[in-house]
Parts: C-alpha cells; sequence; structure tokens
C-alpha cells in the first residue's frame, strides 16, 4: 500500500508542491483554479519545468484551469515558458459549461500525485508511489483535457 501524506494548510501545500514538481522527469499534469502563484510562479518551480522540458525531448506539461483570468493579469511565468516552449507545455481552460469539483490535482510521471479536495482550504494528500491512483486521476485529467480549449488570451508566438 503506498505512502500517503496529508496537508493540512497552505504551507505544507506549498513545500510538498514544490517538492514533487521537482522529482518530475518527463510529465506533469496540473489542474487547479488558476496556477497558484506560491507554487507555479515560484522561481524553484519555474527552473525545474524549464530543465525538465529542455533536457527531454519526450517531457509533456500540461496545465488545466477553470479561470486564466487570474494568470494573465498576474503576468504569470508559466505563460511566457509555455509560449517559449511551447512543443513541451500547454495551458489550457475548460469551458464553463464543465461541471467539476473545486479540487487541484498534480500529477507526476505517472507515479506520483497530490490533490486538495477542496483547494480553497489548501487540505488534502498526497503520494510519491502510487501508479494505481494517478492512473485513476490521469483517466479523469485526460477527460477534462479533452473538453478543454487553448485559451486565445496567452497564445502568442515566441520568436
Amino acid at each position: 500500500m503506498p505512502d500517503v501524506v496529508k496537508i493540512v494548510d497552505i504551507d505544507a501545500f506549498v513545500q510538498e508542491s514544490e517538492s514533487l514538481i521537482s522529482s518530475c522527469r518527463q510529465t506533469l499534469w496540473a489542474y487547479a483554479h488558476s496556477l497558484e502563484p506560491r507554487v507555479f510562479a515560484n522561481a524553484d518551480v519555474i527552473k525545474t519545468i524549464t530543465k525538465v522540458v529542455t533536457k527531454n525531448r519526450r517531457a509533456d506539461v500540461r496545465l488545466l484551469v477553470r479561470d486564466i483570468h487570474p494568470v494573465i493579469k498576474y503576468d504569470h511565468p508559466l505563460v511566457e515558458l509555455s509560449q517559449k516552449l511551447s512543443s513541451f507545455i500547454e495551458i489550457r481552460v475548460l469551458p464553463d459549461s464543465f461541471q467539476e469539483k473545486d479540487e487541484l490535482i498534480l500529477l507526476v510521471d505517472a507515479l506520483s500525485w497530490l490533490r486538495l479536495e477542496p483547494a480553497s482550504n489548501y487540505q488534502g494528500r498526497l503520494s510519491q508511489n502510487d501508479p494505481t491512483t494517478c492512473k485513476e486521476l490521469k483517466i479523469r485529467y485526460s477527460r477534462m483535457w479533452e473538453e478543454s480549449s487553448r485559451p486565445t488570451d496567452v497564445l502568442r508566438l515566441h520568436l
């Protein structure tokens, strides 16, 4: 049975998210209402994601959000990174009609996961070695990804 760690507050969430993302070697899929700046705009996280996608031709970083406006307003560094490395990093938005829970999901390398539910209270769980649950979450995530679209607000050719 995989070890599951409880996340009890925002500080634990930030710490565990950074640790999980830093373990990424190829695949990072994230779903959130918006991209929490304390995690996804963190310099170490940006550095890790950049390293993953520049060192691995098969890298796959998918960022799925419910609301893109705070990401654009914040001038989020992942938007710029996705524009520079668009072959490896994609940001998409779920349509308003898509009914989904208030949660945050991180999936790393088909092995590790972090899940907050509801996301707004920063409480949840994570496991660093649980391919079974990770597979179940990837199936749900893939369904959401298929329903989503690339936001025209962040599409820009980087030359």
